[in-house]
């Protein structure tokens, strides 16, 4: 098992099946939409979020959007946003599903200043 840090997903690889026979299956798990860090963390004033949107089905990726963060805006599906300013901030992730309804997920962090 393995860590993808890019696309913020974990990755399994092998296996054997009911006759004892290895096999080279790999298998990913993560999220639709994931920051790191995480959620709810506290972040130091000029640290970065790393944010990821896995479309996977016929979703349609829409935009970041950013409160507290220097990049305000960004249709890339893996982005990195530099924090702002002291206090709350948030990231949300906004995407079209498969059934064409919009759908938006949101992080908050709280920004503080480095310790010495």
């Amino acid at each position: 098992m393995a860590y993808d840090s890019v696309n913020l997903r974990l990755v399994m690889f092998g296996g054997s099946d009911s006759a004892s026979h290895v096999l080279g299956d790999t298998w990913s798990w993560g999220r639709r939409v994931a920051c790191d860090p995480l959620p709810g963390s506290e972040v130091t004033v000029g640290s970065e979020i790393h944010c990821v949107f896995e479309p996977g089905d016929d979703s349609q990726f829409v935009h970041w959007s950013t409160e507290g963060f220097v990049q305000d805006h960004s249709g890339e599906l893996n982005a990195r946003f530099h924090t702002l300013r002291l206090g709350q901030a948030s990231i949300t992730a906004d995407w079209i599903d498969q059934r064409g309804m919009s759908q938006q997920t949101a992080f908050s962090f709280t920004v503080v200043t480095p310790r010495h």
